[in-house]
C-alpha cells in the first residue's frame, strides 16, 4: 500500500536508496532497449540482485512506456499491460 505525503508517492515498506538505485537503472536499460530496437525486453536477462518478479514487473513497464510514446498502443490498452505486470 502507498499514500502520497507532499505530492510524492510513499510505500510503506522501507526501500534503501542503493535498492531504488538498482531498480532504477533497470527500468531504464529496459526503457532505452524497447525504445531503441522496438523489442519487448521481457525475454532479457536480469542482474542477480534483482528477483525475477521484480524484473518481469519492470520490463513490462519499459514496453508499455516505449509503446505509449510512440503511440502504438491505446491508453486502454496501457492500463491492461500494467495491472498484467
Amino acid at each position: 500500500m502507498c499514500r502520497v505525503v507532499k505530492g510524492v508517492f510513499c510505500f510503506q515498506k522501507t526501500i534503501h536508496a542503493d535498492t531504488l538505485n538498482y531498480y532504477l537503472s533497470y527500468l531504464v536499460a529496459c526503457t532505452f532497449f524497447a525504445a531503441l530496437y522496438n523489442k519487448s525486453p521481457q525475454r532479457l536477462s536480469f542482474p542477480d540482485g534483482l528477483d525475477r518478479e521484480t524484473a518481469a514487473f519492470l520490463q513490462g513497464v519499459a514496453w508499455t512506456t516505449a509503446n505509449a510514446f510512440y503511440g502504438r498502443i491505446t491508453v486502454e490498452k496501457k492500463v491492461a499491460m500494467v495491472a498484467t505486470h
